[in-house]
């Protein structure tokens, strides 16, 4: 496989997946069942293209962005993530993340750090998950290898 540089590395991939498979693959795990505007694969597409610009956006697009409940001085409610975004995507990040943080990595220390600082594991797991968002994204966008330097023996 050739990749050429002035592609995005997603759109050649796009060009490697025939869209049957694809297809086939959000009719298992049905994919569109609840989505009410973008399907599965129009939303795959848009990533593969590089639509989501920053960490932001794709952190937005997940639906883990934050939300809060706030007005004026007198009510400051509980933030909460929006959950706005695909369902399955947010689920394989917080299922990758869950066993992330179960082996020494940047991201369990990630979630250890936070659990130290007296927050509450769910808390912790969430704030990890944007960690790990950003570096998909960072991987994706810059087309590199990712490679926790901090595990490296010197």
């Amino acid at each position: 496989i050739i990749m050429h540089k002035d592609r995005y590395i997603f759109s050649q991939i796009v060009d490697l997946i025939p869209r049957y498979e694809l297809d086939k693959c959000i009719q298992k795990y049905s994919g569109n069942k609840r989505i009410k505007s973008l399907g599965c694969r129009d939303q795959f597409l848009s990533l593969c293209f590089g639509q989501l610009a920053s960490h932001k956006q794709f952190t937005a697009f997940l639906g883990l962005d934050p939300r809060t409940h706030q007005s004026g001085t007198s009510i400051n409610g509980k933030g909460y993530i929006t959950k706005r975004g695909n369902t399955l995507l947010r689920t394989l990040v917080y299922n990758c993340t869950s066993v992330a943080i179960q082996r020494p990595n940047i991201f369990q220390r990630c979630y250890q750090h936070k659990v130290s600082e007296g927050k509450p594991k769910m808390v912790a797991l969430v704030a990890t998950m944007h960690k790990m968002t950003r570096v998909i994204h960072a991987v994706w966008s810059k087309n590199t290898p990712f490679i926790d330097q901090t595990n490296k023996e010197h």
